[in-house]
């Protein structure tokens, strides 16, 4: 716990001085939040008592920070998905921290959608939304795709259609394509989740369940003080 508070703190420190302008590399700022929260994450695997909800907490973090490497162009995108999917998988066997749940979505869709072009990273550290794409590949800095691929993700959906026909791989999908997907689903499963949370936390309850009808069995089963407190009418004092 003391190395994940350690490691968010970094992470928060580096994020203020990136925001106020700083003269130190935002990469070295990110790598050292990175490198604390990893030792964090090998000390509770390694722990005899190990908490699922305090590594879920780890992983999730440690994939925020890996997100902001996918940024610099220093981390793979699939790799920083797999942290936050692995905290997802963690949450969801144990806990079921559904607030964890639906902001690690949300994380896994700015990482595909950065991966696509849809948004960009300015110097204070701030996302840019691009509404037709990244027309002007010098906006956006340099990442681990080659130019060439990044030109070939950018194509309208006909040039690709066309280019599958004719090289006899219909079936398959270009990684543009894939990441678009991704980012696509990543946000219905965040949606998903925040209905599922906002059912759980009404004080009418589930209306899917509440409107099921009783059957004899049920209603001969139903406590005494629940049928006092459905047939009955109070009077204050009495």
């Amino acid at each position: 716990q003391i190395k994940l508070r350690i490691g968010h703190a970094m992470a928060r420190n580096a994020a203020k001085y990136i925001r106020n302008g700083t003269d130190k590399d935002p990469v070295t700022l990110w790598s050292e939040s990175l490198g604390v929260l990893m030792t964090a994450l090998e000390i509770s695997q390694a722990s005899v008592t190990r908490e699922a909800n305090l590594e879920a907490e780890i992983l999730f973090n440690l994939g925020k920070v890996e997100r902001m490497l996918v940024f610099h162009g220093k981390i793979q995108p699939r790799k920083a998905a797999d942290t936050l999917i692995q905290a997802i998988q963690t949450s969801f066997r144990n806990d079921h921290d559904l607030g964890l749940m639906r902001q690690a979505y949300l994380e896994i869709a700015l990482i595909y959608l950065y991966a696509i072009g849809y948004i960009i990273l300015k110097p204070n550290g701030a996302l840019e939304i691009v509404p037709d794409g990244l027309d002007d590949i010098s906006l956006r800095p340099s990442t681990l795709d080659s130019t060439k691929s990044r030109a070939k993700s950018y194509k309208s959906k006909k040039d690709r259609l066309s280019s599958r026909a004719k090289s006899g791989k219909s079936d398959d999908m270009d990684d543009a394509e894939k990441n678009r997907r991704a980012a696509f689903v990543a946000i219905r499963c965040a949606t998903a989740v925040a209905q599922a949370q906002r059912s759980r936390m009404l004080l009418i309850g589930d209306t899917v369940v509440t409107s099921q009808p009783l059957n004899d069995k049920a209603q001969e089963n139903i406590p005494d003080f629940l049928s006092l407190d459905l047939v009955s009418v109070y009077t204050l004092g009495k």
